[in-house]
This record gives structure tokens, sequence and C-alpha cells, in this order.
């Protein structure tokens, strides 16, 4: 631990950049080297790496492809505990190993006992906002730090392994999968470091120059299939990557009608993978090619008041996603035709959560903007119950039977069992 907690920046003078030796094309499109950094070849994740435990929330999305969806005993909505925080908490918290993490809107993360509230321990990481929501993999969290960096720390005791400065503000989640660490930094990079250590394996820039308005707060979705994907929407870029996990060399592009919101989702079923847009559409892309296989348009998409602040839920062949009106809508992931739909009261900004029995998908969870946690039955779009718990801007996490949502305006973290 000692020598790690020596790695200091990732971009250190022993690097050696390894520069694409003859223009590339992904798309049709010439990929400018210099866009391409590779450092060394990232190690494949194993199968046993992209599997995911219905015992923790260890990743912002979940697991590896972004699903939002887990296994869980049922939840009646009822208040088991709250931890009141210094300021609103607006990411998403990480239940892992006994443990609720979350950012208290102070810059500060708390480790909260997920079963009585209590505070295990506390460590300042400097961003107060909007880069709260972080990673745990083999007893180890991985979160943004400083406004620029990331810190790794010991999930037990909160105690500092490393810290690494990236030179690029982090608003995203950081994304764990095997010995690899993925993080989106600034407005167009995708960064790939070894998670031992912070040192680098890629760097990814896009060449839309347009994504340079917007920091990238979304995560990557990751594959093994295909000899290792990474899919990747960055900043206000209209630009969707797929990525070779190994080098971070484009494997292809596909443009959609406006910038992206959320994270990609991978369905390893259909070998699809979907976004949504601001603009108020969801798209299915062949995971191999890139090609536009479905799309979804809201009525009305493109008008103001009309569109998506997040991606979506996914689960047995269904995806669930909310938008600025408040419709919860379910689509058919083979042709993105309408399951149904809910009318919520208030502005859905996050991602819907989905529990399951055996297979079975039983209920999904919304959050609005108007303070309601809501439970629909998946069947068709009815209420089962609801809450209000103030403001709500982020997904909440199910684990163990118990739901933990984070509150903009009470200024504290809920479990709800």
């Amino acid at each position: 631990m000692i020598l790690l907690a020596g790695c200091s920046s990732p971009w250190s003078s022993s690097s050696t950049f390894m520069p694409t030796p003859t223009p590339q094309f992904a798309g049709g499109e010439p990929v400018l080297p210099q866009l391409q950094k590779l450092y060394r070849d990232a190690p494949l994740p194993s199968a046993g790496d992209i599997a995911a435990t219905n015992q923790s929330w260890s990743l912002a999305g979940h697991d590896s492809a972004n699903t939002f969806a887990t296994t869980g005993s049922p939840v009646r909505g009822a208040i088991r505990w709250f931890f009141q925080t210094p300021g609103p908490v607006l990411a998403s918290p990480i239940v892992a190993g006994g443990l609720a993490l979350v950012n208290g809107g102070d810059g500060v993360l708390y480790a909260i006992d997920s079963s009585t509230g209590n505070l295990r321990w506390r460590v300042p990481v400097g961003d107060a906002l909007v880069a709260g929501t972080p990673a745990v993999a083999e007893g180890v969290v991985y979160v943004a730090a400083q406004g620029h960096g990331l810190m790794a720390l010991d999930l037990r005791s909160g105690t500092t392994l490393w810290q690494v400065d990236t030179h690029l503000p982090v608003r995203a989640a950081p994304m764990v999968v095997g010995s690899l660490l993925l993080v989106m930094a600034g407005a167009n990079d995708l960064l790939c470091l070894d998670r031992a250590t912070g040192k680098e394996y890629w760097e990814f820039k896009s060449e839309d120059v347009l994504s340079n308005f917007w920091p990238s707060q979304g995560f990557p979705a990751v594959t093994i299939d295909d000899g290792g994907l990474a899919f990747a929407a960055l900043g206000a870029s209209t630009e969707f990557n797929a990525l070779n996990l190994r080098t971070g060399r484009k494997v292809w592009e596909q443009t959609v009608d406006s910038r992206m919101v959320g994270s990609p989702v991978y369905d390893a079923s259909l070998g699809l993978v979907f976004v949504a847009t601001w603009a108020g559409h969801v798209y299915a892309m062949d995971a191999r090619t890139g090609t536009i296989k479905w799309r979804f348009s809201l009525p009305g998409a493109g008008n103001t008041g009309t569109g998506f602040a997040s991606g979506p839920a996914l689960a047995n062949d269904t995806l669930f996603i909310g938008d600025y009106t408040g419709q919860i809508i379910a689509l058919d992931t083979h042709n993105g035709k309408t399951r149904w739909i809910y009318q919520d009261h208030g502005s859905v900004v996050a991602t819907p959560v989905v529990r399951s029995v055996s297979g079975t998908t039983m209920d999904v969870f919304v959050t609005n903007q108007n303070g309601m946690l809501t439970a629909l039955d998946v069947n068709n779009g009815s209420l089962e119950w609801h809450i209000y718990l103030g403001e709500l801007r982020s997904a909440p996490v199910l684990v163990n039977g118990m739901l933990f949502a984070g509150s903009v305006s009470e200024h504290g973290l809920f479990a709800l069992n």
C-alpha cells in the first residue's frame, strides 16, 4: 500500500506513447492518430470479471453493461433510516461490503452502515456536487477527487491507497471491470487505467469539436464479446463510439441526432447497444458494426420541454426510460415498440432501477424532480406505491431488499424497505 500511495500522476514521464502508424478509418471517416494514445495494451477482463453480484451495487449502472437491474425481495416503501448530509445529494450512492457510500454535497465522501444508517468513516474528496458516485471492487473504492483526479480508498477504513491527477475535470462515475479502471474526463476523453496503481493503459479523445462545450457525466458500457469493447458517449458529442478495450482504438462510430444523455446500455443476448438523446430519441445499434437497428422517438421530439435527461434501464427484453414531461416508458428491445407508458407528475432526470426475481422482472423504481420515488408494476406500468423524499435527481440503488435514494432538498440519504 505504501508503494501504491506514491503514484501521483497517470501521465508520468516514463510512459511511452505508441502512435497509430497510419490513419485508420471508422464509420467511413479517418481517425486522427493523435486522438488515440496507446501506452501499453490493457489486459482483457474475464467472464467472471463481467458478472455482477446482486449482494451489492458496486458500479453506478450496477454492472458493466449498465442495466440498472438486479434481483431482490419486495420493497414496500417504508423509511428504515435517514442519514443527514451537509449539502444536497445529487449523485447516486454505491452499496458494497455493508456500506452505503455517498457524496454529501460538501465535497466529502461518507461511508454509512447500510443496515443502521450510522456513520463509519468520512473522507474529503474535494468534489462538492456532481462527481459523487464512486465504484467499488475487491475492497477498494474509486472516486473522483479534487476536481481533476481520482482516489483509491480502502473500503473498510477510508485510508487513501493512491491518488492520480488526470489534468482534466472528472464529472463521471468510474467504471471498474477486471483489472481496468475506466473514467471519462473533461469534455471528450476516456481514460483506461490500471486500477491497482492508477497508471495508464490508453487514452481516447473524441474528435467532435462540439464536445468541448459539455463535460462528460456518463460512463461507458463494457463487454468482452467481440474481442472486448467499450461503448462511449462523450460530452456533447453526437458521435457514439465503440472502442477496442485492449488498445482504445476506435472500432466503429455512429452519429445520432443530438448529444447523448446518461450512459449506454449493452444487451448481450441481442447484440445491441442502446443510447438516448437529449432531443428525445432512443437508438438501438448493432454492437459489432454500429448499424442502427431501430429508433424510438418521443412525440414532439426536438421541441423545448420534450426529451430525455438520462439513459434507459434494461431487463427481460424491455427498456425503461423516463422523460422531462414525467413519462416512464417501457420499450420492446427487439423493435422499439412501446409496451406501456405511465404518466408521473415530475420530470424524470435519472435512470430507473429494475427488480427481478428468478429471471422474471417485477418492479421498476423511478425518482422525479418533484420528490417522488415511485414503484411501478413492470407488466403494465400500474402504480404500486410512491413516497415523497424531496427533490430527487439521481437513480436509487437496490440491494438486499432495500432501496437507497439521495435527496437534493432534504440533504441526505434515505434507506427504504
